[in-house]
């Protein structure tokens, strides 16, 4: 059909290839993982599990049998914690963003909306530089948050670009992972991100102990970074 334009064409078929041999790569790892392939749209890795990005959930598997029993642990104590909404618009405003999590055997699933993506995809796609008027709303919906975490007795100390899934359509987030890092008030840290522990003066990280400073402090830099500043 397109004879008078083979470069074109050429090109084209190439990408849909590359497409089609990148999904049957995709399908291969989450067979192996006894995961479904409907509505997959990216798989992420990192030392201890592989994140697995569907269009209305995010699936986490871990490989490390211990380190899923101390995340467990983590995740079960979260679940017990009794978030109080001081007003019903308190309530309107952060009851969408908590995490509904459902773990079995070396699996955690948290629902997402259709039209919510990773930050890190946005920031990638605007090179990773975003305009200031979108950091200013991503920045104060994560300030909101860290407030009624602080009301809450409670520390995230996940905020990250892969945490973090953004709905720039509705100018919403949601903090789909890092719920293993979550700790209430006087707990002692028992793991945290590699990406988040920069960005804590060390004389905090010492004590190993709650303190509601350390969610502003990985919101701060993540605001550099999302600015594209160099100081970050």
């Amino acid at each position: 059909k397109h004879i008078n334009n083979i470069t074109w064409s050429t090109e084209i078929t190439a990408k849909i290839n590359f497409l089609f041999n990148s999904f049957k790569d995709l399908e291969s790892i989450a067979i192996s993982d006894n995961l479904p392939t409907l509505d997959l749209l990216y798989i992420r890795f990192y030392n201890v599990y592989k994140e697995y990005i569907y269009r209305d959930k995010v699936v986490f598997v871990f490989t490390d049998s211990t380190v899923f029993s101390n995340i467990k642990k983590n995740i079960e104590k979260y679940k017990k914690t009794d978030f109080i909404f001081k007003s019903s618009n308190m309530e309107t405003e952060f009851k969408h963003i908590l995490p509904d999590i459902l773990i079995s055997d070396n699996k955690i699933t948290i629902k997402k909306s259709m039209n919510s993506i990773p930050l890190e995809f946005l920031f990638n796609y605007y090179s990773n530089k975003i305009d200031d008027k979108t950091v200013a709303w991503i920045i104060s919906r994560m300030l909101n948050f860290a407030c009624y975490l602080q009301y809450n007795n409670s520390v995230y100390a996940s905020f990250s670009l892969r945490n973090l899934y953004v709905n720039t359509e509705k100018h919403w987030l949601k903090y789909i992972g890092g719920w293993w890092n979550y700790i209430s008030e006087n707990d002692s840290f028992s793991m945290m991100d590699y990406d988040v522990i920069s960005c804590i003066p060390k004389s905090l990280l010492k004590t190993k102990k709650d303190t509601k400073k350390i969610d502003l402090y990985i919101i701060k830099a993540l605001a550099l970074k999302l600015l594209g500043n160099p100081m970050a």
